[in-house]
């Protein structure tokens, strides 16, 4: 199954600063893994809070999804605090 898969861009920028993705989706549940990637300079400004709670949005009420889920390396301490402050469970 192909991910949708969407460049993150600052209103103001002509380059994009990351992507968010929806991928290994199984319909049958529905559900799907969330991925995400900011580029260095433009991490920790709010740009994945924002786009993970978009993309959220719209994975529930346009593809009924009833579960996105994330998966994270140990080693990375900021993307486990952001997806507990969106709510995320361990």
């Amino acid at each position: 199954m192909k991910p949708f898969c969407f460049g993150i861009w600052r209103k103001q920028a002509k380059e994009p600063i990351g992507q968010i993705q929806l991928k290994n989706i199984a319909w049958e549940i529905p559900a799907t893994q969330l991925g995400y990637f900011i580029g260095s300079a433009w991490q920790r400004q709010g740009y994945a809070s924002k786009s993970i709670t978009t993309l959220l949005r719209v994975a529930s009420l346009e593809r009924e999804f009833q579960r996105v889920f994330e998966r994270i390396l140990p080693s990375n301490a900021e993307s486990f605090a952001l997806a507990n402050r969106l709510g995320f469970r361990e």
